[in-house]
């Protein structure tokens, strides 16, 4: 039984129920070929994926291409999977896995791919699938380019709201200033009232991001139409989960407070220039 893509099947003239032939080398040099049986047919946006690729059970390609030797007791695989079930341990186990396993050493000028040493590497996804590595990054960027926009409007709003304060507050200051408070504790204070405002604020958001992304995790979003044809293209799951990483929180965190507090100290430079007789005067 064999699935084959779509653009194959075509240019094969091949539909479902039909048999044909895989002619391939096995381990040792010599020449093998099963017959199979056409079962699927897949469509995918990758083309070489689509016109390429031949998809059979193990047990068929371990008789096309006898890769074990029954006299020695040995068998041969070409890849282990391993699916990690705590994403954030993934990294690690790879270090751990790649300390083991490094890369073979290459003859000189001897290319990796042409290598006859068959000796066990560790690679990661990313090794694997550099394609979806760039649409993953690509996506990255344009999430990174809207959240660093709102983050400017939010410090904006910040600033807007601190220059309103010491409009509203100007004479207070004066007084301030005319009793011998210097400019820098004026300061000071309004940076401690800008971090009693966003406090509350960051607290009660993250314990809202928290909840609704523990949620999407236990209730993902599953994508239907269009859209999940779009996602089973490149090769994605048509669902939408969230993660709630702790260290990713903190980053989002110091990302709307730094500006904010920089924002706060530019506005306050004023009270640098304010003369406290003509404020009291005015």
């Amino acid at each position: 039984e064999a699935n084959i893509g779509h653009k194959l099947a075509r240019n094969l003239g091949m539909q479902v129920g039909d048999s044909a032939y895989l002619i391939g080398s096995q381990f040792d040099g010599s020449m093998s070929g099963i017959k199979i049986k056409l079962v699927g047919i897949f469509q995918a946006s990758d083309t070489e994926l689509d016109t390429s690729r031949v998809f059979i059970n193990l047990k068929s390609a371990k008789k096309l291409f006898a890769p074990d030797n029954s006299e020695e007791n040995i068998t041969r695989y070409t890849s282990l999977a391993l699916g990690i079930r705590n994403h954030r341990e993934a990294e690690l186990i790879f270090q751990n896995l790649k300390k083991q396993y490094p890369l073979p050493a290459l003859e000189k000028g001897e290319l990796r791919e042409e290598s006859e040493n068959f000796e066990p590497v560790a690679l990661n996804w990313e090794d694997l699938n550099p394609g979806i590595l760039q649409f993953v990054l690509l996506d990255q960027i344009q999430g990174e380019m809207s959240i660093a926009f709102l983050i400017l409007i939010l410090a904006f709003g910040v600033l807007n709201t601190v220059q309103m304060s010491i409009q509203e507050r100007i004479r207070e200051f004066g007084s301030l200033l005319a009793i011998g408070t210097k400019p820098f504790d004026i300061q000071k204070m309004i940076v401690y009232e800008v971090l009693l405002i966003l406090s509350p604020a960051i607290f009660l958001g993250n314990l809202i991001a928290i909840f609704y992304a523990n949620y999407l995790d236990k209730h993902p979003i599953v994508l239907t139409g269009n859209t999940a044809d779009a996602y089973a293209d490149l090769g994605f799951l048509p669902v939408l989960k969230a993660i709630a990483d702790p260290k990713e929180m903190w980053i989002g965190v110091l990302s709307l407070l730094i500006p904010s507090l920089i924002f706060t100290v530019l506005a306050t430079r004023r009270l640098y220039r304010l003369n406290p007789v003509e404020i009291i005067n005015s």
